[in-house]
């Protein structure tokens, strides 16, 4: 069964197992940026009802930051910016929809930092945790990109039709928020990386940054 081991650089043998799981394997962890625990996610024999838990290395001691039942919680951002917060989406408050928590690790005290009540299947958030964009599924197939805008208003301004939706995504936002960068496979045979200007919730500027020239016609 995989466990979470830490050990030192210098010596690998030296590692010791800090998560302690006898049934399910424990498949996606990161440090807190404090240095000093580690958080993964689990779920109970396979409900996939994933609980965030963080472990301190000094005590050993494993605390579920996202205690409530029949609740599915995904770490969205973990940021040097914020040591001890996280971000974290959760469907606590409406089973069908996730909204994004901003949690203390340290404390577990949780604050709701986006309300979701549109049915976004994901948030991208840069390291200062504000919200630059939300992501939901169209009938069609398609993927819509939103902005929040004022008075909690949100504005399309991307569209990925449904032959691309799996090859193309927003990857990140720069720290002014105003550009954000994607990889791109539509109208192509292969995906490029571009860096995309947005204004007023429209994009109106785009510069392509990597492409494979040998595939890209």
């Amino acid at each position: 069964v995989l466990n979470v081991w830490v050990g030192p650089t210098s010596d690998p043998t030296q590692a010791k197992p800090i998560t302690q799981e006898k049934q399910r394997p424990i498949r996606d962890y990161v440090w807190a940026r404090t240095g000093k625990q580690i958080l993964y996610t689990q779920d109970k024999g396979g409900d996939e009802d994933w609980h965030v838990y963080r472990v301190d290395l000094a005590s050993n001691q494993t605390t579920d930051l996202t205690p409530f039942e029949k609740v599915q919680a995904q770490i969205t951002a973990v940021s040097e910016r914020h040591p001890e917060h996280i971000l974290v989406s959760m469907n606590a408050r409406d089973a069908r929809f996730h909204d994004l928590y901003k949690i203390n690790i340290l404390t577990g005290e949780r604050q709701l930092i986006a309300k979701n009540e549109a049915g976004y299947l994901r948030y991208t958030v840069v390291h200062d945790y504000n919200v630059r964009c939300a992501m939901k599924a169209n009938n069609d197939g398609s993927l819509a990109y939103f902005k929040p805008g004022k008075k909690n208003k949100w504005k399309e301004f991307l569209t990925v039709p449904f032959q691309d939706s799996m090859t193309t995504s927003i990857i990140g936002f720069n720290s002014a928020g105003d550009k954000f960068y994607m990889i791109d496979s539509r109208n192509r045979n292969t995906a490029a990386l571009k860096e995309i200007e947005v204004g007023n919730g429209v994009v109106f500027h785009e510069r392509q940054l990597m492409v494979d020239d040998k595939y890209a016609k």
